[in-house]
């Protein structure tokens, strides 16, 4: 018979979300050696001019690879879970996290429409649309407003069935405490819910 595994709180899925959490949090070796290489160009007033250009252009590059790559294995892994559900998803819960440092970390455009749909599905695990809670609050309150707005417009275009699905959900263009009181509304019923969301929020 096939076994999801799903019942066992000691199974690799807190091992694989562990290093997901490792990954959306990492700097990339290459983006490090970058940084040591201006350094060492400023030190020397920069009469070589051109290779550390050329150094910095491949630094840049590397990590472009690194950002693409990180981002599509996280993708991959919430399918993943999706379909073979860890222990309390914690897969998802990690890969959300995991995300959403990547898009802080690195300025990437934030993923509103997954964050949207996770905390307004009300058959998800508990665990799952608190960390998406985490994030939209997370975003918000370390974007700028330009960036929150640019967001929402990608989150738009999600299609039809998403933005039926996600009329009532918190908006990230609002302001931030805004944002919390609505969360916190969606868990009306579920009041350690709605501690943690308020400890996540002054943290």
């Amino acid at each position: 018979d096939d076994s999801t595994n799903a019942a066992n709180p000691c199974d690799d899925g807190y091992l694989h979300g562990a290093v997901v959490e490792l990954l959306g949090g990492a700097t990339p070796g290459a983006a490090r050696n970058g940084a040591r290489q201006d350094q060492a160009a400023g030190a020397t007033g920069g009469a070589a001019g051109s290779a550390p250009m050329s150094a910095a252009d491949s630094s840049t590059g590397a990590v472009a690879v690194h950002l693409t790559s990180t981002a599509a294995q996280v993708c991959r892994l919430l399918l993943r879970d999706a379909l073979r559900p860890t222990h309390g998803r914690v897969l998802t819960t990690c890969c959300l996290r995991a995300l959403v440092q990547l898009e802080l970390k690195w300025g990437l455009l934030p993923s509103w429409h997954m964050y949207l749909q996770h905390e307004a599905d009300e058959e998800a695990h508990p665990a799952v649309r608190l960390e998406a809670a985490r994030c939209l609050l997370a975003l918000a309150l370390e974007l700028p407003a330009e960036g929150a707005v640019a967001g929402g417009a990608m989150g738009a275009k999600g299609g039809a069935a998403g933005q039926g699905r996600l009329a009532d959900a918190p908006q990230p263009c609002a302001p931030v405490l805004a944002l919390a009181l609505r969360l916190d509304e969606a868990r009306w019923h579920a009041p350690l819910e709605r501690l943690q969301l308020w400890l996540s929020f002054l943290e």
